[in-house]
């Protein structure tokens, strides 16, 4: 059995252009940067584990996935993508898991949700 803990929720460093996101007069995204003007990070309430792939258990492949994530204003992790992987299938179910995931989704300084971007560590750990 297989035991994988999210690591952190650390803060992103640069905008995205997501494709849906709203969008300024200028066409530019409104993606938060957490830790900038007020605006707090997002916190997982909902985080189910992911799976090992029996090609990373026959390895014994262990370490951290770290992916990027936009965690919209209704607590959902969306535009994933693998930042550092670990490959023998981890990187999907790291990403698999964090569509799953449900957070309280990050606020401004007012108090109201935002999305934000933000990477995220899925570490993979054999018992």
């Amino acid at each position: 059995m297989a035991r994988v803990f999210l690591v952190a929720l650390t803060f992103s460093a640069f905008f995205l252009a997501i494709p849906g996101s709203s969008q300024t007069k200028t066409g530019a995204p409104q993606i938060a940067r957490p830790g900038v003007n007020g605006v707090t990070v997002p916190a997982c309430t909902y985080c189910p584990l992911p799976e090992y792939t029996n090609q990373a258990r026959k390895a014994r492949i262990q370490g951290t996935v770290v992916v990027q994530a936009v965690v919209t204003v209704d607590g959902r992790a969306e535009h994933i993508s693998v930042v550092r992987g670990l490959g023998s299938g981890l990187d999907e179910k790291a990403i698999e898991a964090v569509k799953k995931w449900r957070f309280n989704p990050a606020r401004d300084a007012d108090g109201h949700p935002v999305a934000v971007a933000v990477p995220m560590e899925v570490t993979f750990r054999l018992n």
